[in-house]
């Protein structure tokens, strides 16, 4: 199930039972000092960003709502669609490959470190980097990093440079070390070499 984006004003406001009981927020919000409820408070978290059930649940904590709260609203977000883990993270995955250029070890690390669960990390990566579209992606960002000033500089240094740089600029963002290597020496020498190792050998 797709989680609904993005919630409207009228989403903010109403009874929302045992998850609307007022509480005070120490360091946002209302700067009138009036109590903000703790659905009130996740939908401004939520209007800003997808987040997952542990990252708003976290900032709910951080906000003084009790444990009782922070699960009574995550249950009434969740069944009105806004609370979605493995909606957002597939979202989330398919936005960082495209527009950061991020390979599967850079989306898995910060899929965790917002709160995913690893085993739903593992299905979502699979989802979105299927073998052959993988080493696409590093193709594509290879080619682009390769127009690139730091690329001429390692370039003009001859030998193995200017595969070095591109491999280790392709871990860096998140693609494992022998794709990396694969695509940076058939991006710099037409084509994959043997001879070369990640040791430089």
């Amino acid at each position: 199930m797709t989680a609904k984006r993005p919630l409207t004003h009228s989403k903010l406001s109403g009874s929302a039972g045992n998850a609307s009981r007022d509480v005070p927020v120490p360091s946002s919000g209302d700067r009138r000092g009036r109590r903000v409820s703790p659905r009130r408070l996740a939908y401004r978290f939520l209007a800003r960003r997808a987040h997952s059930e542990e990252e708003l649940a976290a900032k709910l904590r951080r906000h003084g709502v009790s444990a009782a709260g922070i699960a009574a609203t995550i249950d009434e977000l969740k069944r009105q669609g806004y609370l979605d883990d493995a909606a957002t993270a597939a979202q989330w995955a398919c936005s960082w490959r495209g527009s950061k250029g991020w390979g599967p070890l850079r989306v898995r690390a910060e899929l965790i470190r917002r709160g995913l669960d690893r085993r739903l990390a593992e299905r979502v990566l699979a989802e979105a980097f299927p073998d052959d579209e993988t080493e696409a992606s590093a193709m594509r960002i290879a080619v682009r990093l390769a127009g690139r000033p730091a690329f001429a500089k390692a370039s003009a240094s001859g030998g193995q440079g200017p595969v070095r740089w591109l491999a280790a600029q392709l871990a860096r963002r998140g693609f494992p070390d022998d794709l990396a290597l694969r695509v940076a020496s058939h991006c710099c020498l037409g084509g994959d070499n043997d001879m070369i190792d990640p040791d430089g050998q």
